[in-house]
């Protein structure tokens, strides 16, 4: 790598855009930097980036995280759950990226006027979830009320009896297949419910819809396609505000991690000029006494030759041995070796 190109801190020198990441590797970088980094690596913002997550069903760290893992404290990240049925395995990245679905409509200033869904005609093609729900559901214990309990967790949720079973079914059937119909992914909910959510993480909306004895779920179909429909609106001005707030709290970050170094670089300075000062006072006062030494000897020198022969290879001897012991200091060398302040 050539000196002056940028670095990338998530792997190797910065490349160009890469035209594909997969969901496993996505799952890798956002847990090994910030978002903000990793969104700048591939040319969005942390906020697309966090959108992206969110349909490819990708776990990431909460606020904070990056914090707590400076001081070893941060949990361990969670695994990356199995891919769902409508999940996108690969992301396509570039100017115009295809893994984030169709961003949702502005708000219009003039609500339009409610228009007349087409209802689709009944079939009797099932629905993927419906498709060998019957046979959980028989082969399930009865409770005391007489309603049916599958073993099988994961499945269609419903409270009927053995009865009612395949009338259930039939109305589940035509509501998902209406829903598909019109746009909307249906899938099974982590809280066991038939629920319609929102596809972005910065626009937390949700909706239940649950048969009563007056209001059947078969009769309700077209009604919730079109209050999902007219829903579109609400998600629009929720992404708009969540988008305007993690932007809020991005600056804040940012704000917060500037006032953190620059009190860190004022400590810093503080410290180094300390120290500094400190070693040239210790320098400053052995000058003084290595001079004195070097007079010592010098002058020792001097005596010794006017010494016998006999004492003066003696003095000689001594002064030679003295010198060993004290070494071959240097005023000048101790003063060399300090550092100012901007050398630390």
């Amino acid at each position: 790598m050539a000196e002056g190109d940028p670095v990338d801190h998530l792997g190797g020198a910065h490349q160009a855009h890469p035209e594909q990441v997969t969901r496993q590797d996505l799952y890798a970088q956002v847990w090994k930097a910030p978002m903000l980094r990793v969104a700048e690596r591939h040319g969005v913002s942390s906020s697309f980036l966090a959108r992206v997550c969110a349909v490819m069903n990708i776990p990431r760290p909460a606020r904070g995280h990056w914090a707590k893992l400076e001081f070893g404290k941060a949990d361990p990240p969670p695994p990356l759950p199995e891919a769902g049925a409508g999940d996108k395995l690969v992301w396509n990245c570039g100017r115009e990226p295809d893994i984030v679905a169709p961003a949702p409509p502005k708000p219009p200033s003039v609500r339009p006027p409610k228009l007349r869904r087409p209802v689709v005609a009944l079939t009797s093609k099932r629905h993927p979830l419906i498709v060998g729900a019957r046979e959980h559901f028989a082969k399930g214990r009865v409770n005391d009320a007489g309603l049916l309990k599958p073993a099988k967790k994961l499945l269609v949720d419903l409270v009927v009896s053995e009865t009612s079973l395949d009338a259930a079914l039939d109305t589940a059937n035509q509501l998902f297949t209406q829903l598909e119909h019109a746009g909307h992914r249906v899938m099974l909910a982590s809280t066991g419910r038939l629920q319609a959510f929102s596809p972005y993480a910065l626009a937390p909306w949700s909706r239940q819809w649950r048969e009563t004895s007056g209001k059947k779920l078969t009769n309700q179909a077209a009604g919730i396609v079109a209050e999902l429909g007219d829903a579109a609106v609400e998600i629009a001005r929720l992404v708009e505000e969540g988008e305007r707030q993690a932007e809020i709290r991005q600056l804040a970050w940012e704000a917060e991690r500037r006032r953190q170094a620059e009190e860190a670089e004022r400590a810093r300075q503080v410290r180094v000029r300390k120290e500094s000062l400190a070693e040239l006072l210790a320098v400053i006062s052995s000058w003084g006494e290595m001079k004195r030494m070097q007079a010592f000897f010098e002058e020792a020198d001097i005596e010794a030759e006017r010494l016998e022969p006999g004492n003066r290879e003696l003095a000689r001897e001594r002064i030679q041995l003295a010198r060993a012991l004290i070494g071959d200091r240097q005023a000048l060398e101790a003063l060399l070796a300090w550092r100012s302040p901007d050398e630390r």
